[in-house]
């Protein structure tokens, strides 16, 4: 008997070491716990048997199949695979008693498979196991899974297998290219026969053509004499058009003529003005572009604009008090106007004078009330900001100043300075008894005294002065200004003096100017004129070309009725007006119309269509007879495929009824869902003793994997398989199934050989044989297991 004798691997995925695994007769279990390998040994049966896609496998690709390493061992290179088949029955005609099957893959997923030591193609190996009816793909090796695709099946999806193993896709095959030869043949038929239609239309209509040809003979005759008689009037009337268009355009040539001179004396004297324009317009550019001149007003003007700004900033410097206030820091109360310094104005010559009066009194804050006073007061004091002076406008008295003032002085220091009316008693109280004097030598009496460069007499006898550095400083600053403002005086003299030159610059351009505008008024003039000239030789060109077109036409004209007299040459014409012959060509033209297309050889073409349309319609009587050969012999296609069909599918179903009544002990049928339909779903019915027939979809868990799994068995034994690979096809079933299941495979197993891979400790205990699989250290080991006598 064919059967497995044992495996042999090494560095096959979780399989590090080489190992070898002896398959004895009977029912053979190999156990152990998820996650140690033994699935693995089920891939490499079907890996060494030639399956060629590494996902049924469960691998990505061919190079994954090897052992990947662990944490202690290193990766593998490559992984072999022997499997062992017994041939004493010699099913394969060789020598051996045992055939070894060795396949091995490399990194690069370089696949080599031996026989016996001997390196063979695939599709050889695949037709050597053939003779043991052995398949990698065949439905004795059932995976994880495979029970749940047969139950998750579509009907139809399910009498796909019986088509596939009834090898019913031959006839299929010779019915498609039967259908495809019986459609080019009615295809053929349509064609021919709608040629054989258009024949018969053609002849009848052949009839009507030939006794409308004589009456063509006549009118065609006629319709030649006319045109001919049209042709030779319509030369005459051309050749006299064509003398007359000649004479035009010879006049109109001589007028071109004298226009093209009188053009161009225009144009050179057009070109003489634009150049005479062109040079002034030069000279005018080149006086405009003066650039020593006007870079030396534009220096002179930034002299005068940066000693103008140094003014400005030496006023501001003067104007600014010696001490900053903190005014600034104040936050805005309302009522606070500005300091003392903010609210006047000092001519620049009292600027010392007038400091020096008013001394820390400069940077007082003036505010509009003795409320207002406080508030900063105490804001300054929270914040511990500083000290300041305020004037409250409601609280300053004005002094009682009649003490008459004696001696030489300039002016009274309130007088000296501007201020705004409404704080005329703060000015009042500050400077009101203070006069300035010229210098410390004058006189002074009755009142408080100050010099203009900053030195101070007191009125009860006190003397301040000294040398002041911001006085000297101030001194200096007004001395600069002063010089600078003759500078500028002497800057601005200058300038006018350039400029004075850049205004007879100007007028001489000015004058040229005026004479480049008559220069262009004139060439403006002339271009009107030219314009004028070119516009009139435009239009004689035009006449001329409207002249040489129509002439040309008229040529043509008449070199097509000189063809005509060719072609329509005739021994007579007739001598009518024009009128008249147009009239009877009209008539004419229309009868010739109203018959239509003429077909002089309509008696003779009718003959050869009468023989092509008899020779055409045998032709059609032999496809007809070909199409009803083709559907006679698809018809009887059909009925084989039909014959095979059921025959498979009667077998597969007697089959499953045994296996259903061993494994169930109940009943189990076959049946297609239209009766007689081959296309039609394949139904799964079954019944045990106890319960009624139920399709599998209307099943339990249990039922429907015990009845999937009979499915299964009778399919394999319709192509008997010496041995079946089964993994974990318990894994969902019961206590009670699983003993169904196990007693089923130890029946079974006295003739076929069972290879079992479980976890279930039923299946295990009732296994004549039993290897265990353990995972160490990422490495998977393999171990017979004695199992206790029962």
């Amino acid at each position: 008997m064919t059967r497995i004798n044992r495996l042999t691997l090494q560095a096959f995925k979780s399989f590090a070491d080489k190992v070898t695994i002896p398959f004895p007769t009977g029912f053979t279990v190999i156990c152990g716990p998820n996650g140690s390998g033994k699935s693995n040994i089920c891939d490499a049966i079907m890996f060494a048997l030639g399956i060629s896609s590494a996902r049924v496998i469960r691998a990505e690709k061919l190079s994954d199949l090897i052992f990947h390493g662990s944490k202690k061992r290193s990766p593998a290179k490559s992984c072999v695979v022997s499997i062992y088949i017994d041939n004493k029955d010699k099913k394969v005609p060789i020598e051996e008693d045992e055939i070894k099957i060795t396949r091995k893959v490399n990194e690069k997923g370089l696949s080599i498979i031996r026989v016996n030591g001997k390196v063979v193609t695939r599709s050889k190996m695949l037709d050597l196991l053939a003779n043991f009816s052995i398949s990698p793909y065949g439905h004795n090796i059932i995976m994880q899974g495979d029970i749940n695709k047969i139950i998750e099946m579509s009907p139809k999806e399910r009498r796909e297998i019986i088509d596939q193993i009834s090898g019913i896709a031959e006839f299929d095959e010779k019915k498609s290219k039967s259908e495809a030869e019986l459609e080019k043949v009615e295809k053929h038929i349509r064609e021919m026969s709608i040629i054989l239609s258009e024949k018969e239309k053609l002849l009848e209509k052949l009839k009507f053509e030939k006794e409308a040809a004589e009456k063509s003979i006549f009118l065609n005759r006629e319709i030649t004499k006319i045109r001919y008689s049209l042709a030779l009037q319509s030369i005459n009337k051309l050749t006299s058009e064509l003398e007359k268009i000649e004479e035009k355009i010879n006049s109109l040539s001589k007028e071109f003529e004298g226009n093209e001179n009188e053009l161009r004396e225009r144009e050179n004297e057009f070109k003489k003005y634009e150049h005479a324009a062109k040079e002034i317009s030069d000279l005018i550019i080149q006086k405009a572009r003066n650039i020593e001149l006007i870079k030396k007003i534009d220096e002179i003007n930034t002299e005068i604009i940066r000693r103008r700004d140094r003014i400005e900033l030496n006023e501001r410097i003067l104007s600014r008090g010696e001490s900053e206030t903190i005014l600034e820091k104040l936050p805005k109360i309302e009522g606070i106007i500005g300091t003392v310094s903010q609210l006047m104005k000092i001519p620049s010559q009292y600027s010392v004078a007038i400091k020096a009066a008013l001394g820390m009194h400069m940077n007082d804050i003036v505010v509009a009330n003795e409320d207002v006073a406080i508030k900063c007061i105490k804001f300054l004091k929270e914040n511990k900001i500083g000290v300041a002076r305020f004037l409250p406008l409601d609280k300053i008295r004005v002094k009682d100043h009649n003490e008459k003032i004696e001696g030489e002085i300039i002016g009274k220091a309130i007088e000296l300075i501007e201020f705004d009316s409404k704080y005329k008693n703060i000015f009042d109280y500050l400077l009101g008894d203070t006069v300035i004097i010229e210098n410390i030598e004058k006189k002074v009496r009755g009142g408080r005294a100050v010099t203009l460069d900053g030195d101070i007499i007191e009125s009860y006898g006190p003397m301040i002065g000294g040398y002041n550095k911001r006085v000297e400083f101030e001194l200096r600053l007004k001395k600069e200004n002063e010089k600078m403002m003759k500078e500028i005086e002497n800057l601005e003299k200058e300038l006018e003096i350039l400029r004075e030159r850049q205004k007879e610059e100007e007028e001489s351009i000015k004058k040229m100017d005026k004479e480049r505008s008559e220069i262009h008024s004139k060439i403006d003039r002339m271009k009107k004129e030219i314009l004028n000239l070119q516009e009139k030789k435009n239009s004689i060109i035009h006449k001329i070309n409207k002249l040489n077109v129509e002439k040309a036409k008229k040529e043509a004209e008449l070199e097509n009725y000189k063809k005509e007299i060719e072609n329509y040459a005739s021994d007579s014409f007739y001598d009518y007006t024009q009128e008249k012959l147009r009239e009877m060509l009209s008539n004419y033209l229309r009868e010739l119309s109203q018959l239509g297309a003429i077909n002089m050889k309509a008696a003779e073409e009718f003959e050869i269509l009468s023989v092509e349309y008899n020779e055409l319609k045998n032709r059609l009587n032999k496809l007809i007879e070909e199409r009803d050969a083709i559907i006679r012999a698809i018809q009887e296609i059909e009925s084989k495929k039909y014959e095979k069909f059921m025959e498979t599918l009667n077998a597969i179903s007697e089959n499953f009824s045994v296996i259903y009544r061993d494994l169930m002990n109940g009943e189990g049928k076959l049946r297609l869902e239209e009766e007689g339909n081959i296309y039609s779903g394949l139904i799964i019915e079954a019944s045990t003793e106890s319960k009624k027939i139920l399709n599998i979809d209307a099943m339990s868990g249990g039922e429907k994997t015990l009845t999937a799994l009979a499915f299964l068995f009778a399919i394999q034994q319709y192509h008997a398989s010496p041995f079946y690979i089964l993994d974990e096809i318990d894994a969902a079933l019961d206590k009670l199934n699983t003993k169904k299941v196990v007693e089923f495979l130890k029946k079974y197993s006295e003739k076929t050989q069972f290879i079992v891979i479980t976890h279930n400790d039923l299946t295990i205990q009732a296994a004549d044989h039993v290897f265990g699989v353990s995972m160490e250290d990422g490495v998977s080991k393999i171990f017979s297991i004695k199992m206790p006598a029962q």
